[in-house]
């Protein structure tokens, strides 16, 4: 027989009072505090400030990103003479590090107008929808403006890396280097002035668009 304070554990029948006891008071607690409506505000502000946000770190990575892209372009074209081996190497240099850059741009521009389109609903519930225009950045005259970069970087290239090779017979204006050379400069020529034109367009449309949406030229140009 035990008797004292003799240890003894607790039946499975008390061990199911004790925790039924637990949840009823919980339950009490929980009824006893509703959120009020000042939380359920702040949780509703929270998800619009989430998407405001978001949108507006992609339009500011978009924005620094063409801004180093242009940076490069105006010392790629400073209208300098390149008549050196160094002098090339460096400008071929600034033609590559402007293509690296550009991808970097169109990545930010299409992270940004995806963001917007995939998440339209969500915006127009939240009451962003004036965010909404900014996915028109990503338009056919952006992606012409790319692809005429692209080319104008592609011709540029091909014509310093062949005056590079052949930069003593053409000093001495050596046939058929001379016409080749001739060749490359006429497709470097016709790039450019390519882009000349389609960046005009671009920068038409972008001064339409601010025109049109003003609130939202901030998050278009610095």
């Amino acid at each position: 027989m035990h008797t004292g304070n003799a240890d003894t554990k607790p039946t499975m029948m008390q061990y199911t009072n004790l925790v039924g006891c637990c949840l009823a008071v919980l339950l009490i607690l929980l009824t006893a505090a509703p959120l009020s409506a000042a939380s359920i505000k702040s949780l509703d502000n929270l998800g619009r400030n989430l998407y405001a946000n978001e949108i507006k770190e992609r339009s500011a990575r978009r924005m620094e990103s063409f801004a180093a892209l242009q940076s490069s372009l105006d010392s790629l074209n400073t209208g300098q003479e390149i008549s050196s081996v160094v002098q090339i190497n460096k400008a071929l240099s600034l033609v590559e590090q402007s293509r690296q850059l550009q991808r970097k741009a169109g990545e930010d521009l299409t992270a940004l107008s995806g963001y917007i389109t995939a998440n339209r609903m969500k915006l127009e519930a939240e009451g962003l929808d004036s965010f909404l225009p900014l996915a028109e950045l990503d338009d056919k005259t952006s992606r012409q403006y790319e692809e005429s970069l692209r080319l104008y970087l592609a011709a540029y290239k091909a014509l310093l890396e062949y005056s590079r090779d052949n930069i003593l017979p053409l000093r001495v204006g050596r046939q058929p280097e001379q016409g080749q050379y001739e060749a490359l400069y006429n497709g470097y020529v016709t790039a450019a002035n390519k882009l000349g034109e389609v960046d005009a367009e671009r920068f038409g449309f972008v001064a339409d668009f601010v025109r049109e949406h003003p609130d939202l030229a901030p998050y278009v140009k610095k």
